[in-house]
């Protein structure tokens, strides 16, 4: 073989893969261009965040961009969640976890598994992201729910002490604790951890409603109708409130007025177990 011949051999060879590498350059510029603009319309979809169709095309057309794009997959997971297509959001948010194992990617994937009623199945999925991020208030919070959901008031109430030991200002666990406290019947502690959630920070309507239904168990009438007549002044649609107001009524004999209370809390929020049996219990009296 000649000098030049074997020149030619050479070139012959690094010619194609010269080719295929510039090939590959150009298709991974065009690839990380495309994943940038899927960037684009995931934040847009997130400025919209409606739970609407409109926000779901932003993910749907930024994972055909860029269909390794986690965040978009997980966007597309939490807006099908709110349209309560729950099937369809697990398969979403597995292809984020998938790319990337995130807590928040974790939650939004054992929320859903929540509302499925498949408590078992969160509780582990939480577990998972404690174990990536030990002091997400998020993932306690939904361990904790999903305790309650499955009734097991201890495991909840264990799960949140040992988060407000980890964060003592954790104004989120606090008002949880409450919750779990009330649903247990030790009013005087969940009077105590909602009064300290408020301290803490939590002023929301929320908290005050649920604290009024604790003070009117606790007995004390008077405060009780103040707080729940200042959360319906400037919260009407608090159905907590409404049904709270409702029992304190019928403890004054307004029975009319009480079963007025008890529907408005049924209309506004449909799965308040509370309001509807006080309801169908006062009705049949």
């Amino acid at each position: 073989m000649t000098k030049e011949s074997s020149g030619c051999l050479r070139r012959g060879w690094r010619g194609p893969v010269f080719i295929i590498f510039l090939i590959s350059l150009h298709v991974g510029y065009a690839h990380a261009a495309d994943c940038a603009a899927a960037a684009g319309l995931v934040k847009k979809g997130v400025e919209l965040a409606d739970g609407s169709p409109e926000e779901a095309k932003h993910y749907r057309d930024a994972i055909e961009l860029c269909s390794g794009l986690s965040e978009a997959h997980y966007n597309l997971g939490l807006n099908l969640a709110k349209a309560n297509q729950v099937d369809e959001a697990i398969k979403e948010f597995d292809v984020a976890i998938k790319g990337r194992k995130e807590g928040d990617f974790l939650i939004g994937l054992a929320n859903a598994y929540v509302q499925k009623k498949e408590f078992s199945r969160a509780r582990e999925i939480y577990e998972d992201a404690l174990k990536l991020e030990p002091s997400s208030t998020k993932a306690t919070q939904g361990l904790a729910l999903a305790y309650v959901s499955s009734e097991d008031f201890e495991k909840a109430e264990d799960v949140l002490r040992a988060a407000i030991q980890q964060n003592p200002d954790d104004a989120e666990s606090y008002f949880s604790l409450g919750v779990v406290l009330d649903r247990l019947g030790r009013n005087k502690e969940a009077m105590v951890s909602y009064e300290t959630a408020i301290e803490k920070g939590k002023k929301s309507p929320e908290v005050y409603a649920h604290l009024g239904g604790v003070v009117l168990k606790d007995g004390d009438v008077e405060r009780a109708g103040t707080i729940l007549q200042t959360v319906l002044a400037s919260n009407p649609d608090n159905a907590v409130a409404h049904n709270n107001m409702g029992v304190l009524l019928e403890l004054k004999g307004e029975k009319d007025n009480a079963l007025r209370e008890f529907r408005r809390a049924m209309d506004l929020d449909p799965n308040l177990e509370s309001a509807s049996k006080n309801f169908f219990r006062l009705s049949n009296t």
